[in-house]
């Protein structure tokens, strides 16, 4: 049972964790669209491969950093990260060819994986300054965001399976 005021300090942590990894979930969902895309290139290993070593690095840099302001960083990689989900639906419209789209890609994906690290190192600093329970509620609204993630990209897919991976792809980044 919650503690009286802590009802929306949960809500608002799973409504963070939804959104916390929404974006590289996905990029992640959209694997079928990569392969369309960059058929030659084993694309899960090397997209989870840009994302994992930004964001770690990312985290180690700003653990080292002597500035610790928590709004900023969550803002800031809440904006990272709507500017990368933005950017990936305009890849369809780039007047660039498929070698240049790829390094496209991969600096988008890097640039998710710095956003991200942001958010790593203060939501999880956030929840350490309150009862477990507010890091329980952010791992529900990860888990949430990454069902959602999922799910809306099959139903994409089912709906525009008639006009292409492209135009499901379109829909669905649309729509994140």
């Amino acid at each position: 049972m919650a503690a009286e005021g802590e009802g929306p300090a949960f809500l608002c942590m799973t409504v963070i964790g939804i959104g916390y990894l929404f974006p590289i979930s996905a990029v992640w969902a959209a694997f079928d669209y990569w392969k369309v895309l960059f058929p030659d290139i084993n694309i899960e290993f090397v997209v989870t491969g840009v994302y994992q070593t930004g964001s770690m690095f990312t985290v180690m840099f700003l653990m080292l950093a002597k500035s610790f302001s928590l709004g900023p960083r969550i803002l800031g990689g809440f904006c990272g990260q709507f500017v990368c989900l933005a950017m990936i639906f305009a890849f369809r419209w780039l007047p660039v060819t498929r070698d240049a789209l790829f390094y496209v890609l991969l600096v988008v994906i890097l640039f998710c994986s710095v956003a991200t690290g942001y958010l790593d190192s203060a939501i999880l600093s956030l929840c350490s300054q309150y009862s477990p329970r507010m890091q329980q509620f952010l791992q529900i609204g990860i888990g949430l965001g990454t069902v959602v993630s999922v799910l809306y990209r099959d139903t994409t897919k089912l709906l525009m399976s008639r006009r292409g991976v492209a135009d499901a792809t379109r829909m669905y980044f649309a729509a994140a």
